[in-house]
């Protein structure tokens, strides 16, 4: 996917040659994220950051693959299996927002739902809505029920598409609607902590 968004995340990029690096972090967020079934059905189990760096260390430091995978490395975190969500991920932690924690398990009408990106105690959340999405109308629809759901819980809830990186404007306005939801509940958080201290 060619596309402008490579360098909307600056130094996420990283120097030289070969993919981005954002796409080396989403690799890597795959692979700690998730049991791997390989060819004739082998199961492997999920490979931890520590193992990863292991395996690394076995490998000539210096070269440029081991040095980019490393810096790669320390952007990662799991569960996620979706590149773009690595992607917006890395955008949102650029511009010095708080770190978020991905697919967090919502308990919501009986059963868990896992918003992409999340900020629990803010009630805060980035849904990312890639083809998958639009491709399949009962899947769409779910999701969009799903999302209206977690709105009604509280939760303050914004769908994300490709266009609202690829495009400044709407990756600033992006931005923006996170700094304000953000402040907004930490501003109400410290309120009611203020008034429950002086009822006492």
């Amino acid at each position: 996917m060619g596309l402008s968004v490579d360098s909307s995340v600056g130094s996420t990029r990283g120097g030289g040659s070969g993919p981005a690096l954002w796409r080396i972090t989403a690799c890597l967020d795959a692979l700690i994220s998730q049991r791997l079934i390989a060819e004739g059905r082998t199961v492997l189990e999920q490979l931890s950051m520590s193992e990863v760096s292991d395996f690394l260390d076995q490998l000539p430091p210096r070269a440029q693959s081991v040095v980019r995978v490393r810096q790669a490395l320390t952007l990662s975190q799991g569960p996620t299996i979706s590149a773009m969500e690595t992607l917006l991920r890395l955008v949102v932690l650029r511009c010095g927002l708080p770190p978020m924690e991905t697919n967090h398990p919502v308990m919501m009408d009986g059963k868990f739902v896992y918003p992409d990106l999340a900020w629990p105690e803010d009630m805060v959340a980035l849904e990312y809505n890639g083809r998958p999405h639009w491709e399949d109308g009962k899947a769409y629809g779910d999701e969009n029920y799903r999302i209206q759901r977690l709105r009604d819980h509280g939760w303050q809830v914004r769908v994300v598409v490709i266009d609202d990186l690829r495009d400044p404007k709407r990756r600033r306005e992006l931005l923006q609607w996170l700094f304000h939801h953000l402040d907004s509940a930490r501003a109400k958080r410290c309120q009611s902590q203020v008034q429950h201290l002086r009822g006492r």
